[in-house]
């Protein structure tokens, strides 16, 4: 048996618009055998949720991209999603060369991880 996709998901300082879509893509993940850890060095892919309605969002979210990949190890895959691939995407491909999603679409990461797709939950829990 295949030892299980190890994700980190950065869902910090987002909106909860986009907090609740980072839930959506955790859910997905999970239901595709995926399992999540909270130790970033433990990740083979590390998931980062991005906010640059505003420029100080768009700012703090480089800022922590830029951390993560500086330090992530050599087999580590990082994901950009959120806004600032759509509103951005020149800024961000400065400082990431590896995969962004657009949008807010779980089909587009389905497609990406060629996983199942499963329908969004009706409600979500807040935390």
């Amino acid at each position: 048996m295949n030892k299980p996709i190890l994700f980190y998901l950065a869902n910090e300082d987002v909106c909860i618009r986009l907090g609740l879509y980072g839930e959506d893509v955790k859910d997905l993940l999970a239901k595709n055998n995926w399992q999540e850890t909270s130790d970033i060095k433990e990740a083979d892919i590390i998931f980062i949720n991005t906010c640059s309605f505003l420029q100080s969002h768009e700012d703090k979210a480089i800022a922590n991209i830029e951390k993560i990949v500086k330090n992530k190890k050599r087999n580590q895959e990082v994901v950009v999603f959120g806004c600032l691939p759509d509103i951005n995407p020149e800024r961000l491909k400065e400082i990431h060369q590896g995969t962004s999603l657009s949008g807010r679409d779980l089909k587009e990461i389905v497609a990406t991880f060629n996983l199942q797709y499963f329908e969004r939950k009706v409600g979500h829990k807040v935390k």
